[in-house]
């Protein structure tokens, strides 16, 4: 190749998209690899040029998935991620960072779990009997390309959302249901009456449960940003 040659922008993008076609690996070589590490990835996004705080981003939207009109969904049930953040001057060491994911469980009061790697940290909670409330949390520290690096803690009441509708509406509803049908059609002698009452007590249970989800919405914002100010505390003070 001509080392003086050059070529316009139209010209780079097609020649590097082909370029990835070509390097794509055999069924072969893809059935006798074990995958990607963690590691491997950072350097080959810091080979790409790519700040390490974009590759956490594209991680966090890969463990947690949002399909096209998620979103909205979300918003009616009350139950959207919340992401709070803080941006630190200072760069914590390595070593800053592995005493950190130690203690992480203890200043998040949740089991969990996370790795760093390089001059990041991805640490997250575990469902388990002693973490029951349905809140799954998510911590993030990468490095900023303009100098320091930034802290983010997400928060995810998909699983309280899940128990707050399922037992109100299938609870309270479905209760409510087999009552006015019973009353309405056989006592009463009016279907009107079984079909509003049964309707009625859906919609009362739906709001039950969105109240419910308010106040637990609430409640993980302060603990998401209690989070963030506490493990900045500590990588300030380190």
């Amino acid at each position: 190749m001509d080392a003086e040659r050059r070529f316009s922008d139209k010209e780079v993008k097609a020649l590097l998209a082909r370029a990835v076609e070509y390097a794509q690996p055999t069924e072969e070589q893809t059935d006798s690899r074990q995958g990607t590490t963690a590691a491997e990835l950072e350097r080959i996004a810091a080979e790409a040029g790519l700040p390490a705080e974009a590759l956490l981003r594209a991680l966090a939207e890969l463990d947690s998935p949002i399909r096209p009109g998620a979103s909205m969904l979300r918003r009616a049930l009350g139950c959207e991620i919340h992401l709070e953040e803080a941006r630190l001057g200072k760069a914590p060491t390595r070593q800053e960072l592995e005493r950190l994911l130690m203690i992480l469980p203890d200043i998040a009061k949740l089991p969990g779990s996370g790795s760093v790697a390089d001059d990041s940290l991805i640490w997250r909670s575990e469902y388990t009997s002693h973490n029951s409330s349905g809140i799954k949390r998510r911590v993030e520290i990468a490095p900023l390309s303009e100098g320091g690096v930034l802290v983010r803690v997400e928060a995810d009441p998909s699983l309280a959302a899940v128990g707050a509708y399922g037992g109100l509406v299938a609870g309270l509803g479905i209760t409510g249901i087999s009552v006015a049908l019973p009353i309405g059609l056989a006592v009463l002698h009016s279907p009107a009456f079984a079909v509003l009452v049964s309707i009625g007590s859906i919609i009362l249970s739906f709001l039950g449960a969105r109240g419910i989800m308010s106040l637990v919405t609430k409640t993980i914002r302060a603990k998401a940003k209690l989070l963030v100010e506490e493990i900045s505390r500590r990588l300030g003070r380190a």
